[in-house]
């Protein structure tokens, strides 16, 4: 049973609440966010070779929705069980969250967070682009719109910039992290170099970025001696199935199940369910009803 937050006058508020535990414990979970398909534009397409390999080797979820449009609201309820009315992608200055957030639920657990962003400048950059060509951008950066993160000096250490993770993965890894391309490496594309890039382009250049980043993190020491998941997932699709479309959903996990395609009907919410559960920590508005992916993250 999972236990949540009364509402008043109907609205879930932004408290937290205990969960169940419904999935089985986790060490270390990383989600890496992708841009603006849809499942069928993934699944099954051969410029996202990786993508299907991974796929087919691990688990698929078959049935995952995003829950709006257009990109910010998608990162902000991912971490935070809602996007609490943000219908733009406009500077996360202007939509500042006085709510908990999941990296304040691990804080409080004692456990470890971090954000990994591609081409971010420096730890802690609260910037909304960077260079000027815009590869970094803070809309694709959920943490940063909630107070508990950019209102700490101590939690925007935790944001850095990919190049780190390398040296993270020799040593001492947090219990839970996001993993961000910037947008010429996350199928957004749109500017800079990649400004005229096909989408066939824009796929196999994330493709093969997301594989060398997975790759990485399943070679390390660490990858081997527990229970530990990488999820891909994309922000929104195209259509407005679900609110922001059917997209891909893909778990890799260490201990997990192989080969499994999982029909149940997920989304973000349930998402952030699964790694609430997996972690132990309290759920957060629309997580606390959400129905977790237990089946891909169940232990062999």
């Amino acid at each position: 049973m999972k236990i949540c937050v009364a509402a008043v006058a109907g609205i879930l508020l932004a408290a937290t609440a205990a969960r169940a535990g419904s999935v089985s414990p986790y060490d270390h979970i990383f989600v890496m966010m992708e841009e603006n398909h849809e499942y069928s534009q993934i699944i099954g397409n051969p410029k996202a070779r990786h993508f299907n390999d991974l796929a087919k080797t691990y688990g698929l979820a078959t049935n995952y929705d995003s829950v709006t449009h257009p990109s910010a609201p998608n990162y902000v309820a991912l971490v935070g069980g809602s996007y609490f009315g943000i219908q733009d992608d406009n500077p996360w200055q202007t939509h500042k969250l006085n709510d908990p957030d999941l990296t304040s639920e691990l804080v409080k657990a004692g456990l470890t967070w971090k954000g990994y962003f591609q081409s971010m400048p420096h730890p802690g950059y609260t910037g909304n682009c960077y260079p000027g060509s815009c590869y970094y951008a803070s809309k694709h950066n959920g943490p940063i719109y909630y107070d508990v993160v950019n209102g700490s000096k101590a939690q925007l250490k935790h944001e850095v910039p990919i190049t780190e993770l390398t040296k993270d993965l020799a040593g001492a890894m947090p219990n839970f992290a996001v993993i961000i391309p910037d947008q010429c490496h996350d199928m957004h594309g749109g500017y800079g170099k990649c400004a005229n890039w096909t989408d066939d382009k824009l796929v196999s250049v994330a493709d093969d970025y997301a594989e060398s980043v997975v790759s990485q993190i399943t070679k390390a020491s660490f990858w081997s001696k527990g229970n530990n998941a990488i999820v891909i997932v994309w922000d929104e699709g195209t259509t407005n199935i679900g609110g922001g479309g059917h997209v891909a959903a893909i778990v890799i996990t260490s201990t997990g199940p192989k080969a499994l395609q999982d029909a149940t009907l997920y989304n973000h919410y349930g998402l952030l369910a699964t790694i609430q559960d997996a972690l132990g920590v309290g759920c957060l508005q629309n997580s606390c009803s959400a129905t977790p992916m237990a089946k891909l993250f169940a232990h062999n």
